[in-house]
């Protein structure tokens, strides 16, 4: 708007000269009377006589040629208003902008013009400070005569300046209608997710930031909510019915939590919602609220979808006092709660910041275990449920870390998919099963089976992943005897490529194995579109045999279906003898638990089996 102005104001200070000439004439006269082009009057600035007695006129003596060209060229419309804010003049770009005529306007209140997008106060204030400084300038709205109301870049100044009782009023203004639309879209893309409509990362961050400038001491509440596997969502139904999946969680949060709080979507599974209102008794209360309406299935589309979700819990200024620290807090939140229970919530503590920091602790000792020949494989051993005899087992990872002690698995490993380093952890893993198949062929007549795991960032990096071809194909004459395990969410994510490079291993004689099975979203159609070997049944499935009944039912089902399908069935966590028969009568085909044996390092596994 600033520019329009500008341009305004450059067509005052041509205007000026021929203002300061105005006086009050008692007959109405034709402005353009005595300088046209070829004998015909101008019809871009028209004056007509007095409608009443309040109307006056404009002297004959100004400059008319100057003004006429000045009119000419002006994009801008001016209208002229007399003291007692009747219109006397207007020019043809008022015409075209407001859509009214000559006949329309003259002698009429200039009040009519004004539309209900400003109240009365707002008009107030603009003749107040016309009286006052004599000049007036900014965005208004006004009204077209067919009713549309639009936005202008106005000024408006009286003469004389110095009177106390200015008589006239020249505004000058430009339609600016699209500028602003284009703005707003502009602002949009900046600020507003396209998909759901609500405000994105850096609106957020500025929200927050005006929020805590202007009550630096009003506590409020954010919540970073992400949904549970939605990847699996759109690999299963398709990107569509992903996209209008999210458009009906964010309707569902609207009607949770009303319009006094804001919903911002961060990223394509992961929602912010701003409380400025609430203490940390009711925050918690909607929460909980906000869990439980998102458990509730949706109906997208014909298709009922159900989803869980994990939310982390910030407040200021107790947790933190930025923007970016709260997003952080929340953050670390969040990642608790996914790790320890999904589907809940969990309000920050300082000790997940201690948690936070060991995490970039790990990742730097982790930097260098391999080098430091800090890791090693410890071997868990699969035994036949029918001769409980042992030919296979799970290589696990362990780290001792010179400098943090045992590092368990379940807590480096996530450090390692996110650092990137998991792909070195992969390649020294496999390198080294390959190595142990070889020690075992040495010492043992058994022709031992070695499965070990990869993750997706494995198998969806096309160089990583020649690299482990590489690897196989020096190792080709004991590929037969390697099971890569991949756990369900792992298919979650590119599944194309999956497929391809599954294909890649199964022609070298590697196996494939899905590792936890039944844990995550549309199993069956893994074993249907993949090259599949084996399933291993995941422990918490084993834990309750024998405790319910239908847990025994959903069991028994998969091992069936595993026999139907002609592949290989493990069983996790096998801890009696109970379990164990069990197994043996639903046709599993092996046992992997400790009630067998706990993982042993090599040298005491090759003492017990080989």
């Amino acid at each position: 708007m600033f520019s329009h102005l500008c341009e305004i104001e450059n067509t005052y200070s041509e205007l000026g000269t021929c203002v300061t000439q105005l006086t009050q004439p008692r007959q109405a006269v034709d402005l353009f009377s005595a300088n046209t082009q070829n004998g015909k009057k101008s019809a871009n600035l028209r004056y007509k006589a007095s409608r009443n007695s309040q109307t006056q006129a404009i002297h004959p003596d100004v400059k008319n040629e100057m003004l006429e060209q000045l009119l000419e060229q002006s994009q801008h419309a001016l209208v002229v208003v007399n003291g007692d804010r009747h219109i006397i003049q207007i020019n043809r770009a008022f015409e075209q902008i407001t859509g009214y005529q000559e006949d329309d306007v003259i002698g009429v209140n200039a009040s009519f013009l004004c539309s209900n997008a400003h109240d009365k106060g707002f008009y107030t204030q603009i003749w107040n400070e016309l009286l006052h400084f004599g000049f007036w300038e900014g965005e208004i709205n006004s009204t077209r005569k067919n009713g549309e109301i639009y936005s202008q870049a106005m000024s408006i100044k009286a003469y004389p300046r110095e009177a106390t009782e200015p008589e006239y009023f020249i505004a000058m203004f430009k339609d600016v209608s699209k500028q602003i639309a284009q703005t707003t879209k502009l602002s949009n893309l900046a600020f507003f997710d396209q998909l759901t409509g609500c405000g994105n990362r850096a609106l957020y961050m500025a929200s927050v930031t005006s929020l805590i400038d202007a009550q630096p001491t009003s506590p409020f509440t954010v919540f970073l909510l992400n949904i549970d596997f939605f990847k699996l969502v759109n690999n299963s139904h398709g990107h569509e019915i992903g996209n209008a999946l999210l458009k009906a969680i964010v309707v569902r949060l609207s009607n949770v939590l009303g319009e006094q709080n804001t919903i911002f979507r961060l990223s394509s599974d992961e929602f912010l919602i701003l409380l400025p209102d609430e203490s940390d008794e009711s925050a918690q209360s909607i929460a909980a609220e906000v869990i439980d309406a998102l458990q509730i299935p949706f109906d997208i589309q014909g298709s009922q979808i159900d989803i869980s979700t994990s939310m982390g819990v910030a407040r200021y200024p107790q947790h933190a006092n930025s923007a970016v620290n709260l997003l952080n807090r929340s953050n670390i939140a969040l990642k608790n709660a996914k790790q320890y229970a999904r589907g809940t919530f969990l309000v920050f503590a300082k000790s997940m910041l201690e948690t936070s920091n060991r995490s970039a602790l790990i990742e730097r000792h982790l930097n260098q275990a391999i080098s430091r020949n800090e890791l090693w494989l410890a071997f868990m051993p699969q035994i036949n449920c029918s001769t409980e005899e042992c030919n296979r087992a799970e290589v696990l990872l362990r780290w001792d870390c010179k400098a943090l002690g045992e590092v368990m698995p379940n807590e480096f490993i996530p450090i390692a998919e996110k650092s990137g380093l998991i792909n070195t952890i992969t390649a020294f893993v496999l390198q080294e099963t390959l190595a142990h198949i070889r020690k075992l062929n040495a010492i043992s007549s058994k022709r031992f089976i070695l499965s070990f795991n990869a993750t997706i960032h494995d198998l969806r990096k096309p160089l990583f992943f020649d690299k482990l071809i590489h690897i196989l194909c020096e190792n080709k004459d004991i590929c037969h005897q390697l099971v890569c395990e991949l756990t369900e969410s792992t298919f979650a994510e590119d599944i194309d490529v999956v497929r391809a490079n599954l294909g890649r291993l199964k022609a070298l004689g590697v196996s494939i194995s899905i590792d936890d099975f039944g844990t995550c979203y549309s199993s069956l159609s893994y074993l249907k579109d993949l090259p599949v070997d084996e399933v291993k049944i995941d422990q918490t499935f084993t834990r309750n045999l024998l405790i319910d009944s239908k847990q025994e039912k959903i069991y028994a089902a998969i091992c069936q279906l595993s026999q139907s399908l002609n592949l290989s069935c493990v069983a996790e966590g096998v801890e009696s003898r109970a379990q164990l028969n069990w197994l043996v009568d639903a046709g599993c085909d092996y046992s992997q638990g400790y009630l067998h044996c706990a993982p042993k390092m090599f040298s005491s596994f090759v003492s017990l089996y080989a």
